[in-house]
């Protein structure tokens, strides 16, 4: 299982220092290959609802949203135990400027998000490519290109889908796909112009359909608790290690498990600072 599941790192991306841009690695493969390539930073698509173009000498072969040739479509987060992420958070370069790198990513890159994800696509190239240089690029639901167009050089000989040691519908090959985010998944979002210490806040959804699953992103800047009754779902977020959030997106979570009817309750948003005073004018949203 471990060779399957190193393959997502296929596509590796490079931060530069000097301005925080993103490249993938050159990618060479035969027609009908299967290859993998980084798209971007914290982009929100999936198999659902993505578009695949791969652009041949010839002319552009286009893979509908949920086709089989997608084989994944997912984010592949750092290790929380990086340099990256721990010379971020104690301001330390660890011996290779692991915490100016870390800023500029989040400056230049993900909207002060520390939600550090990166995009990654492996798709199988079609079997009538011709040789020469191919692009490859990825549609959202409304048309609208997401990431950068990548460049793959197709070379001679007859290649063949990769089955990830096993065949189309295998144990492994399934593996694959579960870990793509679920379809389902919502992301709770704040706003304000004041960065509060605590946030109280009740969701709403359907009774009998589905099961929550709330997820933390980083759990190293918050803690989340959370309760569901079957109709509504209270949820509560506290700074990890009394560290007072310095950005509206440290508070973000995400809602998962095929819910129905999922609504933010506005009236019940409670927000607070460090001295358990009320902070007024937070809101959440639900995307």
């Amino acid at each position: 299982m471990r060779g399957q599941l190193i393959a997502l790192a296929a596509g590796v991306v490079l931060i530069l220092s000097a301005c925080a841009g993103i490249n993938t690695f050159g990618t060479a493969a035969r027609a009908g290959d299967t290859v993998a390539l980084a798209l971007g930073w914290n982009l929100t698509v999936n198999r659902q609802n993505a578009t695949v173009q791969v652009t041949g000498t010839t002319g552009t072969f286009t893979y509908p949203p949920g086709d089989a040739n997608v084989r994944f479509l997912g984010n592949v987060y750092p290790d929380p135990a990086s340099r990256l992420v721990i010379g971020r958070e104690t301001n330390q370069s660890l011996g290779v400027n692991a915490a100016g790198t870390s800023q500029q990513l989040e400056t230049f890159v993900t909207g002060n998000d520390k939600d550090f994800a990166q995009t990654m696509l492996i798709v199988n190239l079609p079997a009538t490519l011709p040789v020469g240089t191919a692009t490859v690029r990825v549609l959202d639901q409304n048309n609208v290109q997401v990431g950068p167009t990548v460049t793959v050089q197709v070379v001679a000989g007859a290649g063949a889908p990769n089955t990830f040691s096993g065949t189309a519908g295998s144990l492994t090959a399934q593996i694959i796909s579960a870990l793509e985010r679920a379809p389902d998944v919502r992301t709770v979002s704040f706003s304000g112009s004041t960065v509060p210490y605590a946030i109280q806040v009740d969701l709403t959804r359907t009774p009998g359909v589905g099961t929550p699953w709330l997820i933390n992103a980083r759990g190293d800047l918050k803690s989340l608790s959370w309760g569901d009754d079957g109709t509504r779902i209270r949820v509560m977020l506290l700074p990890a290690n009394n560290v007072s959030p310095t950005n509206m997106t440290v508070f973000k979570f995400m809602v998962g498990g095929s819910l129905s009817g999922l609504a933010v309750d506005g009236a019940s948003l409670k927000a607070y600072d460090s001295s358990g005073n009320p902070v007024s004018g937070v809101t959440a949203s639900l995307l």
